[in-house]
């Protein structure tokens, strides 16, 4: 098997944290490949691997978000460490040579440093997320006995013969624009991605996230708070004390959100109060105008 452990930006605290995972593989017998920014290559070859450098941002643009960090306020400070530094300027450096590389190398697994998003990003699209048959075939549990038409979308990348049985009730798609089905639907069931909850609750759609990983959880329970829609959680502990990964014990809570958020009107209003306030918010023309005037003109000397 082809291991590719992928780093960001910084030093040992970023890759040593994989390297008991790599060594385990090493025994077994896996071919291992490093991806990270250029400056790691002696760390990682000292620690016996093959390694591929990947991008990584200029200076100009790191030494400012350096200088603030230690005098920022906490909220602040994280914002500035986890979205601007590794999230987008990181994440924008390494995403060509990580596409290039997995590409070219094709590895069965992909192992990241959590501040490494470009290789989450490129495994996605890859179809490296092998979790998601298993949420899926949940989904498909959870929704066999409900009492309504059921459209699942599981992505271009997925393989449709890993669903195994589809009930009756579900029709299957690679992908299809969620606005067009929104407007016709009672109800969405997901896993908590920004993007489909806010456009479900622009749309006066109530929502059951199922949580998997990332922003999710915390978009569920807002959406919970709101009176939106529902969240169900994973209940179990691994040995470890952490979350267990999304199981088969979740399929009937999962029924049974979606037959209360079916049942009890409360939670489409409480969707459509949310999708007034939406639309009531200023557009972004309006933004614009209001920041920069009716017309907008690029300084003198650009």
């Amino acid at each position: 098997m082809r291991i590719l452990a992928a780093c960001s930006l910084g030093g040992a605290g970023h890759l040593y944290p994989l390297l008991p995972f790599l060594a385990a593989a090493r025994r077994r017998g896996d071919e291992i490949l490093v991806v990270g920014p250029p400056s790691m290559r002696e760390m990682v070859e000292r620690a016996g691997y093959a390694f591929e450098p990947g991008g990584e941002p200029p200076e100009s643009e790191v030494a400012p978000i350096r200088e603030r960090l230690p005098i920022a306020p906490p909220a602040e400070a994280s914002m500035l460490g986890n979205r601007e530094l590794f999230g987008r300027l990181a994440t924008t450096a390494m995403l060509p040579p990580m596409e290039r590389i997995c590409a070219e190398w094709c590895p069965n697994l992909v192992l990241r440093d959590p501040c490494e998003y470009a290789s989450a990003v490129v495994a996605g699209r890859l179809g490296h997320m092998t979790l998601a048959a298993d949420v899926y075939r949940v989904a498909l549990d959870a929704l066999r006995d409900v009492d309504a038409r059921v459209l699942l979308t599981v992505g271009r990348a997925f393989d449709l013969a890993e669903l195994g049985p589809v009930p009756g009730n579900v029709h299957v798609e690679p992908w299809i624009d969620q606005a067009r089905v929104f407007s016709e639907s009672a109800l969405v069931v997901c896993h908590g991605g920004s993007g489909t909850v806010f456009g479900a609750l622009a749309a006066g759609v109530p929502v059951v996230v199922v949580p998997v990983f990332a922003d999710q959880f915390d978009n569920g329970r807002r959406v919970a708070r709101t009176g939106a829609g529902l969240v169900v959680e994973t209940a179990e502990e691994d040995v470890n004390g952490g979350r267990s990964v999304i199981t088969a014990t979740e399929a009937p809570r999962t029924t049974n959100a979606i037959d209360e958020a079916l049942r009890d009107e409360s939670y489409r209003r409480a969707a459509r109060a949310i999708a007034n306030d939406m639309a009531a918010a200023p557009t972004v023309d309006e933004v614009l105008t209001k920041r920069f005037g009716a017309t907008w003109s690029p300084p003198v000397g650009t």
